[in-house]
């Protein structure tokens, strides 16, 4: 049997193998936004702590200990999720891997995949980033999540579910 490749805009498809059509990484600019909040906060806290304001208005800021410690933790767990992942759709399926702490492999054959959706908040607006949801039908989805170019990765997911669908 003869191997046929199909162009997918700047990309192609291949059925003479699984070979990565689309590999994306998320963007770690989010992250860093994340500790640099922790930072800010820790900041303020060391700066009240350093004046020479009266202990019981200083009691009232202790909160903010808590919100730098929480800041932090959650920077740190983000990182660590995001720092390693990888997202690759082949002309089998779409893969999701990643962790360091917690290793993580998620595979959803393509035959499987219902829906394919873009999404994009406020923050992700204007660092010009989005995340991609792929949805099958076992409900086990894959969020592609701070990825540059969005909407086309978007499209090239659709296009490559649907020239592998049975019938195409």
């Amino acid at each position: 049997m003869s191997a046929t490749s199909m162009n997918l805009g700047k990309f192609r498809m291949d059925s003479s193998g699984s070979h990565p059509l689309l590999t994306a990484r998320p963007d770690m600019r989010i992250v860093k936004l994340g500790f640099l909040g922790a930072a800010l906060v820790a900041a303020v806290t060391g700066t009240i702590y350093v004046l020479p304001i009266p202990d019981g208005v200083k009691i009232a800021f202790l909160p903010l200990i808590g919100l730098f410690v929480v800041a932090l933790v959650y920077s740190a767990i983000m990182y660590e999720t995001l720092v390693n992942t990888v997202f690759r759709v082949t002309n089998e399926c779409i893969e999701e891997e990643g962790g360091f702490i917690w290793k993580t492999q998620h595979r959803i054959p393509l035959s499987y995949v219902r829906d394919v959706t873009y999404d994009q908040n406020l923050l992700q607006k204007m660092l010009g980033v989005s995340s991609v949801t792929v949805s099958p039908t076992n409900g086990n989805k894959i969020v592609l999540s701070n990825i540059p170019n969005g909407e086309e990765t978007r499209e090239t997911i659709w296009k490559v579910v649907l020239l592998s669908s049975p019938g195409n």
